[in-house]
């Protein structure tokens, strides 16, 4: 059902386009307009909508740049983009929905489609809202003042996983939109086939087989979730890339979405000895740290990239950016000390000395230095074995 207070941002330079919009959503919603890409972003900089119809032809800032910056910005990146639009190419709808939107509508449109998909759009949003605000209210009722004063590993462990838990609820969020879009469209195709009697057996074979393909996806994502939740209860033997690259797919989209470069340099198979939860741990939180980092620097050409080598007796794992670096003052141990942080009031000081447990305890090191571009992170772990 719908909730008068949810809020549409309807982005067109053609008023009749408009005018049609507001009086078909405006006994529901509470609509405001703007009539261009760059009213639209100030907009939303007083005022963030649940939902915003965008159109992509207009003059100035098109829509593809709108979206693009909504999505980069961290206060409108979890806002739901719907493309309203003339532009009937697949390549264009593609395009549309690679940028982070999570629907793509052609002119002319039914108000019944637009009613219907705006609803399951502000659905999935509102139930995405509702879980952030149990994790959050699960993270403060394990603050207690005792908790704070008799930090145990385990406790720092959990407290670290739960602060990084709501960068990869939005990894997920926007892995899972494009399939949900791919999902609609078909299950409407199915309908609007039927309604024209063109649908045989070939035809909906085709398409559920596409439907469940995209659960496949949608499946995958939360179980590759869940693993990283539970924490290795052995040292086993794994293979350094493999963990590095399930981290990557899971936050990946994070990068593109600030235009942050990631690059993966691994040249031969290396595995260690060790916990590969636990490591995926350390690297996602190393990697998040570089992301933030080059984000609130506003670097220009922001790159990380991660190296895997082995050494004589060790592995190798180096996480560089090119941010600036590190205060002096911090290196090269305060840095991993309780509570040291360098993201001020938005940092927790937990994330680097529990990586340095981590490591400690698989019998490794980990260290921190500044290189010309930015900071370097350098992991050594047991070496297993490497093959070429």
């Amino acid at each position: 059902m719908h909730q008068r207070g949810q809020k549409i941002l309807i982005v067109d330079d053609e008023r009749l386009n408009i005018r049609v919009l507001d009086e078909m959503l405006r006994d529901t919603y509470e609509v405001s307009v703007a009539l261009s890409g760059e009213e639209a972003l100030e907009v939303v900089r007083i005022v963030v909508p649940d939902l915003i119809l965008l159109d992509i032809q207009m003059p100035g800032m098109d829509g593809y740049e709108v979206c693009r910056r909504l999505m980069a910005d961290e206060a409108t990146r979890s806002v739901p983009i719907v493309f309203v639009t003339a532009m009937h190419e697949k390549d264009d709808e593609q395009r549309g929905l690679e940028l982070g939107a999570v629907d793509y509508i052609t002119k002319p449109f039914h108000p019944a489609i637009i009613l219907s998909r705006l609803k399951n759009h502000l659905k999935l949003q509102q139930l995405n809202r509702q879980l952030k605000q149990q994790v959050e209210q699960e993270v403060a009722l394990r603050m207690t003042a005792q908790q704070e004063h008799e930090l145990s590993r385990q406790l720092l462990i959990q407290q670290s996983k739960m602060a990084e838990m709501g960068s990869m609820l939005g990894a997920i969020a926007h892995q899972w939109q494009q399939p949900l879009c791919t999902v609609s469209i078909l299950t409407e195709s199915v309908l609007c086939a039927h309604q024209n009697k063109l649908l045989d057996e070939a035809y909906l074979k085709e398409t559920t087989e596409s439907v469940l393909q995209q659960i496949r996806f949608m499946a995958k994502t939360v179980e590759d979730f869940r693993r990283f939740l539970v924490p290795s209860k052995e040292k086993v033997v794994f293979n350094l890339l493999t963990s590095v690259q399930e981290i990557i797919a899971l936050i990946g989209k994070e990068f593109e979405l600030r235009d942050i470069a990631l690059d993966v340099h691994c040249p031969r198979k290396v595995r260690v000895i060790g916990y590969p939860n636990e490591v995926k741990q350390v690297v996602l939180n190393l990697l998040n740290n570089a992301r933030d980092a080059l984000s609130e620097r506003k670097c220009t050409d922001p790159r990380v990239s991660v190296t895997i080598e082995a050494i004589a007796s060790s592995a190798r794992v180096m996480v560089c950016d090119n941010g600036g670096g590190i205060s002096e003052d911090l290196l090269p141990e305060k840095l991993f000390d309780p509570f040291e942080t360098t993201k001020g009031e938005k940092g927790t000081g937990i994330g680097l000395s529990l990586a340095k447990q981590i490591i400690t305890r698989m019998d490794g090191t980990i260290a921190a230095t500044n290189t010309h571009e930015g900071a370097c992170f350098i992991l050594t772990l047991p070496l297993a074995g490497e093959d070429a």
